[in-house]
């Protein structure tokens, strides 16, 4: 068995361990741009819609690198959606639906465009340049 076929093997039997027994093996590996509506920079984002697996919406996942003070506003932001919920709110459902509507509200999405620089910031993730 190659390496390749390993991979494969091993990745599906992972979703299947994660998504239930419902997940079924295509044997076809898809591209996930391809599947999904839209593709920036090679990063998978899933429609709202998404694809069922298992009961489950397909999810994809991303980093967000905060400075302190966005992240304490994020922090609060989460503390009164709880507070006014009643419940525990996740900060990624909060994500979700921020996105969701500045996706969807011409004028937010008009103001979110605004806040972002013309030039793309210098980007110090790892201690280097």
């Amino acid at each position: 068995m190659t390496a390749k076929r390993r991979a494969a093997v091993t990745a599906e039997a992972m979703r299947r361990g994660v998504l239930g027994a419902t997940a079924r093996t295509t044997g076809v590996s898809e591209d996930p741009a391809s599947s999904d509506p839209v593709s920036v920079a090679g990063v998978e984002r899933s429609s709202a819609e998404g694809e069922q697996r298992g009961g489950q919406q397909r999810m994809s996942k991303y980093t967000a690198l905060l400075d302190p003070a966005t992240a304490e506003a994020f922090d609060e932001l989460a503390l009164r959606a709880r507070r006014v919920k009643g419940r525990r709110v996740e900060k990624s459902e909060i994500m979700r639906v921020l996105i969701t509507l500045a996706a969807d509200d011409a004028s937010l999405r008009d103001q979110v465009i605004g806040q972002l620089p013309d030039e793309s910031p210098a980007r110090n993730v790892h201690g280097t340049r």
